[in-house]
């Protein structure tokens, strides 16, 4: 039995969140993640299904595309994790950090958006140093 039917999780379902098109199982998702305490539920549950679909943002919303069973059951196998407080980077498997896509899974530590701000700092540092170093290498060349 899928999460589309299970009442104990999800409470009493309307019509629209039975049906098997994206956006009902989109709805189903938010409940169940609010309910489990999950914050900013409505983007975490794009970001599932759109992962589970292989779709994005744009084609989730424009499209509404109708769900074959393997691909609710895919969904709810990741909305299951998340339920557990699995976090989100580990269920899909990377996380985005300073424009690049990095792998990472269970033992390996999720970056923090304040870990980004930080090695952005360093980076300009070490930037404006080397600028420095070369602007000083050059003017004493240029002496005589």
């Amino acid at each position: 039995m899928h999460l589309l039917k299970e009442k104990n999780i999800f409470g009493r379902l309307n019509a629209e969140q039975q049906s098997t098109r994206a956006a009902g199982l989109l709805s189903c998702c938010v409940t169940a993640l609010k309910k489990f305490g999950i914050e900013n539920a409505g983007k975490e549950a794009e970001i599932l299904i759109t992962h589970g679909l292989g779709i994005d943002r744009v084609r989730l919303y424009r499209d509404n595309p109708e769900l074959d069973e393997i691909q609710i059951k895919t969904i709810e196998a990741l909305l299951k994790r998340r339920l557990k407080h699995e976090p989100i980077q580990y269920i899909l498997g990377y996380v985005e950090f300073l424009g690049l896509r990095i792998r990472v899974g269970h033992g390996v530590l999720i970056p923090r958006p304040e870990t980004e701000l930080l090695v952005e700092e360093a980076i300009k540092i070490e930037t404006r140093d080397k600028r420095q170093e070369t602007s000083k290498y050059n003017n004493s060349s240029l002496v005589t």
